[in-house]
This record gives C-alpha cells, sequence and structure tokens, in this order.
C-alpha cells in the first residue's frame, strides 16, 4: 500500500504501479480529487477509484460516479 499527499504523487505512483484499488480524497493540496480520479483512470481504467470525502454534495459524486469511481464515500466512514 502506498500513500500520496497530492494528486502529482499519486500520479508519479500510479505510473510507476497502476493500483488495483485508490481511495481518494476529494479536497487535496493543489489540484482536487476528481481530477485525480480522471488521470487515474486514464492511466488504467481497471484501477477500482473510492472517493471519500468530508466535504460532499450531490452534484460531486454525480461527478465522481460519471467519471468512473465505484463508490462516493462520506466522512466518517465504517468498514462495512
Amino acid at each position: 500500500a502506498s500513500g500520496a499527499p497530492d494528486v502529482e504523487s499519486a500520479l508519479v505512483l500510479a505510473r510507476a504501479d497502476s493500483p488495483e484499488l485508490a481511495v481518494v480524497d476529494l479536497r487535496m493540496p493543489g489540484r482536487g480529487g476528481l481530477e485525480l480520479v480522471r488521470e487515474l483512470l486514464a492511466i488504467d481504467p481497471t484501477t477500482r477509484v473510492v472517493v471519500l470525502t468530508g466535504y460532499g454534495s450531490i452534484a460531486t459524486a454525480i461527478e465522481a460516479m460519471r467519471l468512473g469511481a465505484v463508490h462516493y464515500l462520506q466522512k466518517p466512514a465504517n468498514t462495512d
């Protein structure tokens, strides 16, 4: 498992070794999590992306799913 503090760092990791699963925060320093969803799936369309956010809205949930996220969870989220 790897972690990245921002979109650019996450993309470096994904290009080196595309993840099977990515948990993406909606708000990140610099570019946002929705941009990361788009970029991760451009690198590898089989990556399963889960968006996790404390700032959820219907609009961002719809956009995340439209971009290819498999789940959209609001914080706090439990393991169930």
